[in-house]
C-alpha cells in the first residue's frame, strides 16, 4: 500500500499515478484508455484511489 498526504502535485496521488502509469506502459505493449474523469489507464493496470469510501469502511485512517 502506498499512502500520500495530498491528491495533486508530483508527490500526490495524481503525480504518483502518472509516473506508475508511464512505467507500466514502458514495460508492457498496451493501449491507453481515458477514464470518465480524464485519468489514463491500461488493461490490468493497478489503480491508486483518490478518495476514501466511508460507506464501504475503506479508509486510510486508523
Amino acid at each position: 500500500m502506498i499512502v500520500t498526504p495530498v491528491n495533486d502535485g508530483p508527490c500526490g496521488v495524481s503525480g504518483l499515478n502518472r509516473r506508475l502509469h508511464d512505467e507500466y506502459l514502458r514495460r508492457k505493449d498496451l493501449q491507453e484508455i481515458r477514464g470518465p474523469l480524464g485519468d489514463l489507464f491500461s488493461p490490468g493496470e493497478p489503480v491508486v484511489h483518490r478518495h476514501n469510501c466511508y460507506k464501504r469502511a475503506c479508509s486510510t485512517a486508523p
